[in-house]
């Protein structure tokens, strides 16, 4: 099967530090190399199903800068398709992300041309599944309620698409953002068929409480069933990823992917977080679970089945390890510390890395 990856993408860029270097005017502070990286839901989740084993196309906005050029060649290094790019004229997305030994990472983010993103050109011809990650960093998308994004889904399902929507963090100061993202949601779930939010995302859109204990995230889950999605895929970082399914009525109209989810409706399943000896890094581990998980689903592996692949390759991110292909379940490393943090990074950087 093929998967279109759809939505927020940036670049991100690493100073080498030995310290915190400080703000004083005209003060000279001396760092180390610079890394750059792809970064957002649109790079994170389509490299990780490219390698285990999906035919990927990515499709984001770009500016008309020089930056346009460093992360579309950084794509192509890595086998990506960038064919349906759109060039907006405006400046390229990007994050400056400094941490210092025994520091906490800080993201300095442009969300630059992601705001002028709104999917309406994008090609469907030949597409299974679509996916879009972060619409809360795409403007355009989520004006009038969402309605782009309920347009394009619902293009995509009249073709037979498959369609799966990532959510991120929002900012917690943003005024009436309860009632906002309610409305957002209650439009687009109906053509949502995969939901894979964390309860991070939701607990900051919708001020829904944390899901500790497991019967809160349970009751999360089936709001967002009710809202009209067919599969939800609930992640709670050391507690586990849990999977529930809607009546076989839904999942029969799940465009492409029905024959594989139509006998697994009606499921509720906690998925243990897999533990690693060693944490390399958190971030993006919310995007890897979600390629996995949608991996899972595409090669026909049931919903139980996709959320282990999920946090398997999710542990794998963390402790960093390339995800595994189908079949190897080779678990990563020793446990000794919980990993499976899905949680994405507050503000408008959303869960970039």
């Amino acid at each position: 099967m093929r998967a279109l990856v759809a939505g927020h993408l940036c670049i991100d860029f690493f100073p080498t530090l030995d310290r915190q270097p400080g703000l004083e005017e005209g003060a000279l502070y001396a760092i180390g190399p610079m890394q750059a990286r792809c970064g957002g839901s649109v790079y994170t989740t389509g490299v990780t199903l490219a390698r285990l084993g999906v035919e990927v196309q990515l499709a984001a906005a770009v500016g008309n800068d020089l930056l346009a050029g460093l992360l579309t060649q950084l794509l192509r290094a890595e086998k990506l398709d960038t064919t349906q790019f759109a060039v907006a004229n405006t400046s390229t997305s990007y994050s400056i992300v400094t941490q210092a030994p025994g520091r906490d990472r800080t993201f300095w983010h442009h969300v630059g041309a992601n705001e002028a993103f709104d999917g309406s050109g994008l090609d469907l011809a030949g597409v299974d599944v679509l996916h879009v990650g972060y619409p809360s960093l795409l403007r355009r998308m989520c004006e009038d309620d969402g309605q782009r994004l309920v347009d394009l889904f619902r293009r995509a399902r009249a073709l037979g698409c498959t369609t799966s929507l990532d959510l991120a963090v929002v900012d917690t100061g943003e005024p009436g953002r309860v009632r906002r993202w309610s409305r957002f949601l209650e439009r687009v779930l109906p053509v949502t068929d995969i939901v894979t939010p964390s309860v991070d995302d939701l607990s900051s859109a919708l001020e829904w409480a944390p899901a500790d204990p497991p019967e809160v995230q349970r009751e999360q889950a089936e709001r967002l069933l009710a809202w009209g999605c067919a599969v939800v895929l609930l992640t709670a970082g050391a507690r586990g990823l849990l999977v529930a399914t809607a009546d076989a009525g839904r999942m029969s109209s799940t465009g492409r992917l029905a024959p594989l989810l139509q006998s697994h409706a009606c499921v509720r399943h906690l998925e243990e977080a897999v533990p690693v000896e060693h944490v390399d890094g958190t971030t993006g581990a919310g995007d890897v679970a979600t390629a996995g998980f949608l991996a899972g689903l595409m090669q026909g592996e049931g919903p139980v089945a996709a959320a282990r692949l999920a946090a398997l390759a999710a542990a794998r991110h963390v402790a960093g390890v390339p995800p595994c292909a189908q079949g190897d379940d080779a678990t990563p490393a020793a446990p000794r510390a919980t990993a499976v943090r899905q949680e994405r990074t507050t503000g408008h950087h959303g869960g970039i890395s």
